[in-house]
């Protein structure tokens, strides 16, 4: 079979995963990342029912995804004084096994780096479709021809932008940013988490499998801006820096990508690069009802 030469732009959780797939089927599939190694960090990546378990299973690493898990359990929402209000199953967020992104990452990696080339500290500086493939330069590698180059580089792709136009002509703001860190585990919560929502705002801290790190994210509700970074309230900062962060993400904001129409490309975008929503599911505008007792059954994402 011919064009088996495939180039992966992204090497978070997207393009390693099609990457196994890749060469699996005897395809020879390269991945370059912007990043000089494998991103750390990120949120809960949740699986839940047959179809996932069994993709994990397929890929032989769902014994490594469940001795990794997060084990996070019930999420309490609280008001503005801390009380309790309800208490969310641990299926609500976490599905049937939940696994750190930076976790879920570096599994695939293994699973992949020896049928696979991984190009870190690099990036995709141009592509030029041809009659033969795709020539791509590099900023720091050599130039290759490619038979098909697979943008799975996320919301800000990379490869859609040299592909089809500036990002600006494919996303489509939803009024919303969040943000994300890790601290210290100054609440000493263990594998449990705290949210409160308010309308049009809304907190989530939690700690899973590393007990003295919490992982926190913050949402809210407002117009478009030119600089986002430059949103903090003094207030925030202030919060955070009493609370030793390990980091200080910029703002992200909350988008729907829409695809690019094309008549003939060899080019394809999976996951948030093609249009998936980025909307947190756990974001509201309106404030929880308050109940008494815990949640009872599952609620999906």
């Amino acid at each position: 079979m011919d064009n088996k030469n495939i180039l992966i732009s992204g090497a978070s959780i997207a393009g390693p995963a099609l990457a196994y797939w890749l060469g699996r089927y005897g395809f020879t599939p390269t991945v370059v990342e912007k990043a000089p190694a494998l991103r750390e960090g990120g949120f809960g990546v949740d699986f839940r029912g047959r179809a996932h378990m069994r993709v994990l299973e397929g890929m032989g690493i769902a014994g490594e995804v469940r001795r990794l898990q997060t084990h996070m359990g019930e999420r309490v929402v609280v008001d503005e004084t801390g009380a309790e209000l309800v208490r969310l199953p641990a299926s609500f967020a976490s599905g049937e096994v939940e696994i750190a992104r930076g976790d879920l990452s570096r599994i695939l990696y293994e699973e992949t780096k020896d049928t696979t080339t991984y190009r870190f500290g690099d990036s995709i500086a141009s592509m030029t479709q041809t009659p033969y493939g795709v020539d791509v330069t590099f900023d720091r590698g050599d130039p290759c021809t490619f038979d098909l180059v697979v943008g799975a580089d996320g919301l800000h792709s990379n490869v859609r932008s040299l592909a089809f136009g500036p990002e600006s002509t494919f996303n489509s703001f939803l009024g919303y940013y969040v943000a994300g860190f890790t601290l210290y585990n100054y609440l000493r919560l263990r594998h449990t988490g705290l949210i409160y929502n308010v309308p049009g705002k809304c907190a989530d801290i939690s700690s899973g499998r590393h007990a003295t790190k919490a992982t926190v994210w913050c949402c809210w509700a407002t117009r478009a801006m030119a600089r986002p970074s430059a949103a903090w309230a003094p207030g925030w900062r202030s919060w955070a820096r009493t609370c030793s962060p390990e980091s200080w993400p910029p703002l992200a904001a909350i988008t729907t990508p829409r695809s690019p129409a094309t008549k003939k490309s060899s080019g394809t975008m999976p996951g948030a690069a093609r249009g998936s929503p980025t909307t947190p599911a756990r974001f509201s505008r309106h404030p929880p009802r308050r109940r008494s007792g815990a949640a009872t059954g599952s609620t999906g994402r």
